[in-house]
């Protein structure tokens, strides 16, 4: 007997002990692998956002250099360096001026070639020198401008080196660029006549690919390939040009047809992750090679780490299991010791009557837990209920229909899926209030009650069921055929019942309802997108404001034209602000609001979005180089905005930030003004004989708006540009006929005037006598001395 005994222990402590070993072996493995992958997939994400970024930044790039070379093409000031017959010095040194502007607040430039096949011309911004096509120092666009077939212009990046300026008789030395090209094309029988070259530094996008790169694995190796494999961008200068067509893992990403992807990959013996991105519109791709063992070190930690908890784990599990198999062995021990007692004594009956009274005892403690389980579960019926419902509305369910036939007979619920269905959603305004102020014991109770006024309103005239989705109130309803034949009664039914359930909510509650309404459908399988689309319904809330109604029929009022922001009404609020106008600002901005509230609900909540930043971005530009930021103010407008429910409220927030940010430029524009007015006079004194001179010009060459800048000169000087140029050339007009012997018309064109019937009504106004009698008075005054 004694051996038995042993061998119950035994195999109890062995059981335990497996058990456990298996548990931990399978658990460390398991969090193992997991931890592996996540790692991995971690860096993915990581490499391929830096990569989308720096595939970002090459697009960017690749817009400003096409818009440089359109510009540049099309300018009527670079023009003569093109297309010019002869060597014309002074027209050809004001188009490099021109020229050399244009390129100046472009960092990313390195230089512009002009070329002009007449003249076999060519001329570089960097050295402004002028070379034929043998002595030009930069070969390589000679041969590519003679190779040139008929065709598309290239306004795409060729990357290449090219020499630089060499001032100092030093060796040749290269720089790495993207050139574009810009020409005419002509037709099949002829050469271009003239092309503007653009050369962008490669150091900009790789000093870009710096900047971006953010990840803490550091040894990371980012660059760029073409479509052939060669790199165009590294961290190493050296690098550039140089072909890894034939490297494994280059041809597997050129071969792929996926944008992006990670793999593993041995390169020189060493395992890497690479990572790459396409780009559709520059046919580049954007590789980023991570050393595999940086991975592997953070896994090895972990896993000696594991290591160390499973053998402390297992050596307690071991204790424990020793522990556990004497404590369950014991009793075992004294039962069979006390029923062999009571054998030895005679007492066979009694220990049988002891035995089942024991067990009686323990399975009628069983009964009564178990009763008391099947108690709590009557309890908790409804929210069971609730949770089914729930789970079909979001399409969690899916059950077969004889399950669901099932499962709705044993929950209790009051409806028929097989029949027409109907559902209508309760939504608690100002809902960030209801959270901040009410518990979430409070918010259950609130709930609830405001289920059973709904569920008893309803059921008044439909089968229903009110299903709690924690922010909003879902009621299903049954619909006979008769209920849905006039559809105006129905809707009218409809909306009685929710206005009824609204007054007893805010008279008991004081809690205001939104609504929304959706539509009929013959069974339950179509009931997870009539709730989504009721949703979708219930967001035009913003616009129908709190304690709305609403039915899928204000869906036919959507303007369903191709959504275009009114970019007028914009521009006519963003000068307002600038100006300080706050009245105009604002009638601007409702304008913009009339508009926008007639399209969907994603176009609304997108201009707004669209108009907070535009609003940011403009006036942070303007205050580039002020101590004035609106940071401060924006973040504040941000943190709000997100809880606001309806167009009132978005509109009263952004009126609220128009006064703040008008009152910041007011005391920021003092400075800032007289800065501009002084640029304007400077440069109306230089340019006064240029007949073309007035506010637009001025404007477009300060890249301001006319209106602002107008209504800024005038401002400071108590003149309009206008008045301004005009008793400027006035001045000139009198100094040049006291001072010489000009005829009017030579006067008049040094001036920057015509002769016009004007100009003698405004000479007469400016000194008091006309021209002819100020003329005879000159002659006197001369004669007299």
């Amino acid at each position: 007997m004694f051996k038995n005994m042993k061998s119950i222990y035994i195999k109890l402590l062995l059981s335990f002990t497996i058990i456990t070993v298996l548990l931990i072996l399978t658990l460390s493995t398991f969090l193992y692998y997991n931890y592996s992958r996540s790692t991995l997939n971690i860096i993915n994400k990581s490499n391929q956002k830096i990569l989308s970024q720096i595939s970002y930044s090459a697009s960017y790039m690749n817009n400003l250099a096409r818009n440089f070379c359109k510009t540049a093409f099309l300018s009527n000031n670079i023009i003569p360096l093109i297309y010019s017959d002869y060597e014309d010095m002074f027209a050809m040194g004001n188009s490099i001026r021109n020229l050399d502007i244009l390129i100046i607040p472009n960092s990313y430039i390195q230089s512009v070639y002009t070329y002009n096949r007449k003249l076999d011309l060519y001329i570089s911004t960097e050295t402004n020198s002028f070379c034929n096509s043998t002595d030009f120092s930069d070969k390589g666009i000679v041969e590519i401008i003679n190779n040139i077939k008929n065709g598309s212009q290239i306004l795409v990046p060729i990357p290449r080196r090219i020499p630089a300026s060499n001032t100092n008789n030093n060796p040749m030395e290269y720089i790495n660029v993207y050139t574009y090209l810009m020409y005419d094309a002509p037709g099949s029988s002829r050469k271009i006549e003239g092309a503007v070259i653009l050369n962008i530094k490669s150091d900009w996008l790789r000093e870009t690919i710096s900047s971006l790169d953010s990840s803490e694995y550091k040894n990371n190796d980012i660059f760029i390939v073409d479509k052939n494999g060669t790199v165009i961008s590294h961290s190493l200068p050296e690098k550039f040009l140089k072909d890894v067509s034939k490297e494994k893992y280059m041809w597997r990403i050129l071969s792929s047809d996926k944008n992006s992807d990670i793999f593993v990959e041995t390169i020189d013996n060493k395992k890497y992750a690479v990572t790459y991105v396409s780009s559709n519109l520059l046919n580049w791709r954007f590789v980023s090679l991570t050393p595999y063992q940086l991975i592997v070190s953070s896994v090895q930690r972990v896993k000696v780490t594991a290591f160390v908890f499973c053998a402390i784990v297992l050596l307690l599990g071991l204790f424990f299991s020793i522990i556990l198999s004497r404590k369950i062995y014991s009793p075992i021990s004294t039962l069979v010791n006390n029923i062999k007692r009571k054998l030895s004594s005679g007492a066979l009956a009694e220990t049988s009557t002891d035995e089942m009274k024991y067990l009686s005892s323990v399975f009628s403690q069983m009964i009564e837990k178990a009763d008391e389980l099947e108690k709590q579960k009557r309890n908790n019926i409804q929210s069971l209920k609730n949770e089914f419902l729930k789970g079909i509305l979001i399409g969690n369910y899916s059950s077969s229909h004889e399950d669901m036939a099932n499962r709705v007979e044993e929950l209790g619920i009051n409806l028929n899926f097989k029949g027409k269905i109907f559902l209508f959603i309760l939504k608690i305004d100002s809902y960030k209030h209801f959270m901040e102020n009410i518990d979430e014991r409070d918010r259950v109770l609130y709930r609830f009650a405001i289920s059973n006024i709904t569920n008893e309103v309803t059921a008044e005239y439909f089968n229903n069921e009110v299903v709690d989705m924690d922010d909003h109130l879902a009621v299903v309803l049954n619909i006979t055929g008769d209920a849905i034949q006039a559809e105006d009664e129905f809707n009218s039914t409809v909306r009685s019942i929710i206005i009824e359930i609204q007054k007893h909510a805010q008279n008991y509650f004081n809690i205001s309802l939104s609504a929304a309404a959706g539509y009929v459908i013959d069974n339950s399988d179509q009931l997870n997108g009539m709730y989504g689309d009721t949703l979708n319904i219930l967001m035009y809330r913003i616009k129908y404001g709190r304690s709305c109604i609403i039915f899928p029929s204000i869906l036919n009022q959507i303007n369903s034209d191709n959504f275009q922001f009114p970019a007028s009404k914009e521009k006519i609020l963003m000068d307002s602000l600038k100006l300080g106008d706050f009245e105009r600002a604002k009638n601007a901005y409702f304008e913009i609001v009339s508009i926008i509230s007639n399209y969907s609900y994603d176009n609304i909540m997108a201009s707004i979005i669209y108009l907070t930043f535009t609003v940011y971005n403009s006036l942070n530009n303007i205050m580039a180089n002020s101590s004035v930021r609106f940071s401060a103010i924006f973040n504040t407008f941000l943190s709000h905005i997100g809880n606001l429910e309806t167009l009132d409220e978005i509109n009263q927030m952004f009126v609220n930030l128009f006064e703040e940010i008008i009152g910041k430029l007011n005391k920021a524009k003092g400075k800032k003004s007289d800065s501009i007015v002084n640029n304007v006079i400077r440069l109306i004194n230089n340019s006064y004989y240029d007949k073309n001179l007035c506010l637009n010009s001025i404007a477009d060459f300060m890249a301001m708006s006319p209106v602002y800048l107008g209504k800024l000169f005038k401002d400071v000087t108590s003149k309009s540009v206008a008045e301004y140029i005009m008793d400027l050339r006035m001045e000139k007009v009198k100094h040049l006929l006291d001072t010489g012997n000009l005829s009017i018309n030579e006067i008049l064109d040094k001036s920057g005037l015509e002769k016009t019937n004007y100009f003698y009504t405004t000479f007469k106004k400016h000194f008091g006598v006309s021209l002819g009698d100020y003329k005879l008075q000159q002659r006197g005054v001369n004669k007299n001395g």
